[in-house]
């Protein structure tokens, strides 16, 4: 339980922006979920004012959690505003529910 709540702490505000703190999140997330897995593609799309923007692909490992998404999408788009402003969503009618960070894919 104690790890879980030490890796909720690397999305506090003031550690989602240091890359170098982002980093070593990433490598103990690798390690907690180090079995061998496949990974699979997820499709993130940019949703905002009721509209679709762009679409990024990423890889991850099948037992990601939804901050292991997040971190690849900013990886892809060379932006920390991802790991600190952005929210993954799914639609279930005309609401947006937001995962939360430690919900598996």
């Amino acid at each position: 339980q104690g790890v879980w709540e030490m890796m909720k702490a690397f999305d506090e505000p003031h550690l989602a922006a240091n890359e170098e703190i982002q980093n070593i999140g990433a490598r103990i997330n690798h390690l907690l979920h180090s079995e061998e897995v496949d990974d699979v593609e997820v499709r993130v799309r940019q949703y905002s004012d009721g509209h679709n923007g762009a679409e990024v692909v990423v890889r991850v490992p099948a037992n990601s959690t939804m901050r292991d998404v997040r971190l690849a999408v900013s990886k892809v788009l060379y932006s920390d505003d991802v790991l600190r402003q952005g929210k993954l969503v799914r639609k279930l009618g005309e609401l947006l529910m937001r995962y939360e960070d430690d919900e598996l894919l």
